[in-house]
């Protein structure tokens, strides 16, 4: 929990880690805390990048209490990572509208998950709501850390956004309108 945020953290990456109330929230707060805690006795500075956990319940209904939601700017990220996150199917179109809340153009989103029957059906989702690019990794692209068995299904995507796509453009003039 927390361990890929703590690695883009030291490398300099700016890292916002997330999870409802109802999830680890507290634990991922106490390990990053933990974590900074460490590296200060030893001297470290994590190479110029910052690492802070926040509060996210997906969904346009639960966004307003999220600390993110007051934001602004600093809400588009350059990249987003999605680890396993498609294990529940009927949020998978509150994730899609969280998701966007964070994206600009050419956002990059790195997902990773373990198969299973209902975990592609978030990808009709993306190609639905318009301006998503879905690339499918081979599994030689990336390091599965020992988990390449195939029984596991594990399986990477690269995904772009582009606002400005012509099929996103025409579903939020859709949407206005209604």
């Amino acid at each position: 929990l927390g361990h890929l945020a703590w690695g883009l953290y030291e490398l300099g990456a700016h890292v916002t880690c997330t999870d409802t109330p109802f999830g680890d929230l507290e634990s991922l707060r106490k390990r990053v805390e933990g974590w900074l805690v460490e590296e200060k006795k030893a001297g470290g500075t994590g190479n110029g990048g910052s690492i802070r956990v926040v509060e996210l319940t997906w969904g346009s209904e639960a966004w307003s209490e999220s600390p993110l939601s007051k934001g602004g700017e600093e809400l588009l990220y350059d990249s987003i990572i999605l680890a396993e996150v498609f294990s529940i199917p009927e949020i998978h179109e509150e994730l899609l509208w969280t998701t966007q809340q964070f994206c600009r153009n050419e956002t990059d989103i790195w997902s990773i998950f373990m198969n299973r029957p209902f975990s592609f059906m978030f990808f009709t989702f993306l190609a639905d709501a318009g301006g998503f690019r879905v690339k499918q990794m081979a599994p030689e692209d990336f390091d599965m850390c020992g988990m390449d068995d195939e029984e596991l299904g594990v399986f990477m995507h690269h995904i772009s956004y582009d606002c400005a796509s012509p099929r996103l453009v025409a579903a939020k003039a859709g949407a206005s309108s209604e």
